[in-house]
């Protein structure tokens, strides 16, 4: 099993959001041991985590991890569960969950001084794209880089991976799932990256993922990550 990256989503609870980066308030200490404890982990490489900027009560986390088995290995271990009691006292229990696997690993695109927003797009697919389906995909969004972001040379890196799971939820359809793929972009800023999207460039090629077969949702988001490597 190739390098993964764990994708989830902690909502928080309602009024939280300003204390949740502040290790001070008791709600940013245990968003603090949410960060710190995988560190230490058997396989853990990294954690780039923030708050969506679009929606700051949703915390996201991107853990890179040799495998999927070293990951689960921890996740079912007395010490993880003690910390998901501890997390739950922070969360908002009436938000849908929301953890994937992703590979290739597309986390580059963090932790770049010169690029500190990481635009993060998701595509939700059907559940049972094949490898012909997925190749399309890709093909898709290298041409809508290649004509709508590396021409304006605005943006940083691009990386993008797949979901291992096929019943990903989609945001706002209950019931409904899908396979993700995931694109990260660098960008400068927020305005940056709004400025890209007023050009014409971008909106002559953004068809060529709005119509994409079988395309189920797109959703995108910011977030100004933080990043804690293996202790």
């Amino acid at each position: 099993m190739p390098p993964v990256t764990q994708y989830a989503r902690l909502t928080l609870k309602p009024g939280t959001e300003a204390d949740a980066l502040d290790q001070s308030t008791p709600t940013g200490k245990i968003v603090q041991r949410r960060v710190t404890e995988p560190t230490t982990q058997p396989g853990f490489r990294a954690i780039h985590y923030g708050l969506a900027v679009e929606r700051p009560s949703e915390l996201w986390a991107f853990l890179d991890w040799d495998t999927v088995e070293q990951h689960q290995t921890w996740r079912d271990s007395a010490s993880h569960d003690d910390l998901r009691k501890s997390l739950a006292t922070i969360s908002d229990a009436s938000a849908p969950k929301f953890s994937l696997y992703i590979t290739p690993q597309p986390t580059v695109a963090f932790n770049d001084p010169a690029y500190p927003v990481v635009e993060v797009l998701n595509m939700l697919l059907p559940p049972d794209m094949d490898e012909a389906a997925m190749k399309m995909v890709e093909g898709r969004w290298d041409e809508f880089a290649r004509q709508a972001l590396h021409p304006p040379a605005l943006c940083g890196k691009i990386a993008t991976g797949w979901s291992l799971e096929n019943n990903a939820p989609v945001r706002g359809e209950e019931g409904k799932t899908g396979k993700v793929f995931l694109a990260l972009v660098q960008w400068p800023s927020t305005d940056t990256h709004m400025e890209n999207r007023g050009l014409s460039v971008f909106k002559d090629s953004i068809h060529l993922l709005r119509d994409l077969p079988g395309l189920l949702k797109m959703d995108m988001f910011h977030v100004h990550a933080t990043t804690k490597t293996a202790a």
